[in-house]
């Protein structure tokens, strides 16, 4: 996002920890063992505030064969 001097603004994202029914949950931790499932080849993960519930993860999965094969070539 760009202001009125064309200077480039980051927003931050809500957490990379965060509690979750009592636990700790790490986005990296998450990211790393969505990982080592068969076909896939990277994940992002990180930590998204649901209004009225708390925080979530949401994870963006990118799997091998949808790249090598698929509409990515």
């Amino acid at each position: 996002m760009f202001n009125e001097k064309f200077e480039v603004l980051f927003r931050d994202r809500v957490g990379d920890t965060f509690r979750w029914k009592g636990e700790n949950v790490s986005t990296n931790e998450v990211s790393d063992t969505i990982v080592q499932a068969p076909g896939v080849k990277e994940s992002n993960v990180y930590g998204v505030e649901v209004p009225g519930e708390g925080c979530a993860l949401f994870a963006r999965v990118f799997v091998e064969s949808l790249l090598r094969g698929g509409w990515l070539q």
